[in-house]
Parts: C-alpha cells; sequence; structure tokens
C-alpha cells in the first residue's frame, strides 16, 4: 500500500481522521522525543567548555490533534543560535540531528498509517 504525502491531501485527511490515528500519531512523537533530544546532546561537534550548550539542547513534543505533531529541536543558551551559523556551520547539531532522526520518524508514522488504514 503507498502513502501520498501530499500536504493539500494530509491537511484535509488530518481533519477528519479519527481518534486513533490521532493517539497513534501523538504517541510517534512522544516517543521519538527523548531519542532526538540524547542523538543532539551525544553529536554536537564542539568541545564543552562549560557544558552549558551541550545540556541546553533540548526537544519538545509540539501535539496539535488533527493539525500538528512535531518534535521541536533547539538550544537554551542565548548564544546556541551561533553555534548553528558561524564558520559555515561547522558546529551545527539542529539540522544534522533532524537529518539524521527523520527516516526513523518517518519510517515509524508509514508503519502506524499502513496499520491504521487496513
Amino acid at each position: 500500500m503507498a502513502i501520498e504525502w501530499n500536504d493539500k491531501v494530509l491537511a484535509r485527511k488530518l481533519a477528519t481522521m479519527p481518534e486513533r490515528v490521532d493517539r497513534y500519531l501523538s504517541g510517534v512523537v512522544r516517543y521519538h522525543r527523548p531519542s532526538t533530544e540524547a542523538m543532539a546532546k551525544r553529536d554536537a561537534p564542539w568541545t564543552d567548555r562549560t557544558s552549558n550548550a551541550r545540556n541546553g539542547l533540548f526537544a519538545n513534543a509540539v501535539i496539535e490533534p488533527k493539525k500538528r505533531y512535531a518534535i521541536v529541536l533547539a538550544h537554551s543558551v542565548p548564544y546556541g543560535i551561533w553555534l548553528e551559523v558561524r564558520f559555515s556551520g561547522r558546529y551545527a547539531v539542529i539540522l544534522p540531528t533532524v537529518n539524521k532522526k527523520s527516516p526513523a520518524v518517518m519510517k515509524t508514522v508509514t508503519r502506524v498509517l499502513e496499520v491504521v488504514s487496513r
């Protein structure tokens, strides 16, 4: 079974999806949130001086039922933006973590939707 990932079709389908799908997608986001945060902290490419930047990395699950299911990964230190953009992103951790983690998240979403659509 193929799943179409067209944003217009997906938005329309999300609005009419059963509560069961909402619970499953919420669960996917909650399941992957801690491992996303752990991956960012583990793989941060800089050398710690105070450990504030590494310890300040965090991931939150953002769930708006039938609208949005997201994992937000961010810095809590004011200079986190500079780690991401300075020196052509040499010390970036957010986008590399998203690029590494997103295939696993999408694989889980695909499995959930295949099970639910049976």
